[in-house]
């Protein structure tokens, strides 16, 4: 009732937490001290904290526990990779008696200079804008592609963060090609030859991010 008639606002949430503390206090600790401060307690306390300040608690729990939890799957996950080779390699020089060849790796090369010819042989019209002046337009209707690529390999873990980094860019550079050539076919088949309001999306997916997720949309256009 004070806040409402001072700042003409209502602060249900921070009446809620007021009370349902300081009644736990009174009915947990003061009137029952034998209950005492336990799992059951910090629970409620917990559920408190939830329901007067709901976007700082989700996050907490949503974001930093969770991606904290990831995080260190992710940490052991290359641990054990890099135990399993060593493990593998004493055993084939050791106990099989065999030399041990591991298996070239393979890391996805980049042909920008080629990409960028394919893309411009299309003889396909790409604009990122609604406007286009002194031209007649057929509207063909929305459309989209999607790839999907996956973050970062076994295959990885030898290389420094730079080189890491630089394969990186690389995913993304390919994904986007590939998603602008398959939106390019899908228009085309339509019997457009353009794309107008052209959007590239890039997003990170799947457990603790390790994929991802490149869209190309917008309108499918024939431009005379």
């Amino acid at each position: 009732m004070l806040a409402q008639h001072m700042i003409n606002t209502d602060t249900g949430a921070v009446s809620a937490f007021i009370l349902f503390a300081g009644t736990t206090f009174y009915s947990f600790i003061l009137v029952n001290p034998t209950f005492g401060a336990n799992f059951l307690t910090l629970g409620i306390t917990a559920v408190i904290l939830q329901a007067a300040f709901p976007t700082l608690i989700n996050y907490i729990l949503l974001v930093i526990v969770i991606g904290a939890v990831f995080y260190i799957l992710r940490f052991i996950k290359q641990i054990l990779t890099k135990a399993y080779r060593k493990i593998k390699r004493i055993v084939y020089e050791y106990i099989l008696k065999k030399p041990f060849e591991e298996k070239p790796e393979i890391i996805e090369s980049y042909d920008e200079l080629g990409n960028n010819q394919k893309i411009n042989s299309l003889n396909f019209i790409f604009i990122t804008s609604t406007d286009t002046p002194d031209r007649y337009i057929i509207n063909l209707g929305q459309f989209q592609s999607t790839v999907i690529l996956e973050k970062e390999g076994p295959e990885l873990l030898k290389l420094s963060p730079k080189e890491r980094e630089n394969h990186k860019l690389r995913i993304l550079k390919s994904g986007k090609d590939k998603c602008l050539i398959c939106l390019t076919e899908k228009i085309k088949a339509a019997g457009g030859n353009g794309v107008i309001d052209l959007d590239i999306q890039y997003s990170l997916i799947g457990l603790g991010g390790d994929s991802y997720q490149i869209s190309a949309m917008g309108m499918g256009v024939y431009i005379k």
